[in-house]
């Protein structure tokens, strides 16, 4: 007989070296935290489960229940996504390892408790997770998911989506941030996100960002660019809490030159990314000022 040892709920999982699985977002308790509601929830769940080399499984099927108070069921599936078993070249003797990893996106309606159920053949196992409110700012999930981390070429970025997750909220720290690029990349931001863009202070872009100033606004009325040269990276902060750090200057990444992209997903790295930029945004020099009323600084 096989065995569901664990069921887990986490942001992400990434194949690593040396039959390794680089886990991001684990979440530790049982408890899924959001801040408004409808909550477009993204997570990957891993099963971990021991497998009897006599019986090898046939059969994997997940569901995914989220229910309204009172029993009613907002979403109930069985065999969400296919589930592919990935079994060793040579089976071992006995009873080994085998761990599973499958993705989903739903739509969280209310605050009750989402429930995982794994069936491997006959051998069952259920993990539920209380839906508790909390600061979890809702992400726009877009047809094509940004990577955790990815070596980009040419015309391979993930700058569009990662922009489209800002539902609220889009801060982009780049130097070399030209307004005419910038244009561009308004036509990926959510409707009602406000943006804050901090780039290089030169005459040069003093006079371009004062030319392009009412088309930018035009295009995203809760624009507002300042100009400071202390940073140096490139980084692209959606919502306050989804961070991704670039090595190359976003206006370039359309080019033919190798780059590479990744999440910040340490939380000390993100606060203490977040409360740099506060200060700097501060004291950088406004050329942009949005249209629409006057709304608080993205970052406390």
């Amino acid at each position: 007989m096989h065995s569901i040892r664990r069921i887990v709920l986490c942001d992400g999982v990434a194949e690593g070296e040396f039959h390794k699985l680089n886990i991001t977002g684990y979440h530790t308790a049982d408890t899924i935290g959001v801040n408004e509601l409808p909550y477009l929830l993204k997570k990957t769940i891993l099963i971990e489960a021991e497998i009897d080399a006599l019986c090898l499984p046939k059969t994997v099927t997940v569901r995914v229940s989220h229910y309204l108070p009172g029993g009613i069921a907002i979403f109930d599936d069985a065999n969400l996504l296919p589930v592919k078993v990935d079994l060793p070249e040579i089976v071992p003797a006995g009873r080994f390892p085998l761990v599973l990893s499958i993705s989903f996106i739903r739509r969280l309606d209310a605050y009750t408790e989402l429930t995982v159920t794994v069936a491997l053949d006959t051998e069952t196992a259920t993990r539920s997770f209380k839906i508790i409110k909390t600061d979890a700012p809702n992400y726009w999930v877009s047809a094509q998911e940004p990577p955790q981390s990815k070596i980009l070429k040419s015309d391979d970025s993930p700058l569009a989506p990662i922009i489209a997750m800002a539902s609220r909220e889009l801060i982009l720290i780049d130097q070399y941030l030209t307004p005419d690029f910038l244009a561009t990349l308004l036509a990926s931001v959510h409707p009602n996100a406000a943006v804050e863009v901090l780039a290089r202070d030169s005459h040069k872009m003093r006079v371009e960002y004062s030319k392009w100033s009412q088309k930018l606004t035009a295009l995203c009325p809760q624009l507002e660019v300042r100009l400071n040269n202390t940073f140096h990276d490139r980084f692209v902060i959606a919502n306050g809490t989804q961070c991704y750090h670039f090595g190359y200057s976003l206006a370039s990444l359309p080019k033919t030159r190798i780059s590479r992209v990744s999440q910040v997903v340490d939380k000390k790295e993100i606060v203490a990314l977040k409360a740099f930029y506060s200060t700097e945004w501060a004291a950088a020099r406004p050329v942009v000022q949005p249209v629409s009323p006057t709304r608080p600084s993205l970052v406390p």
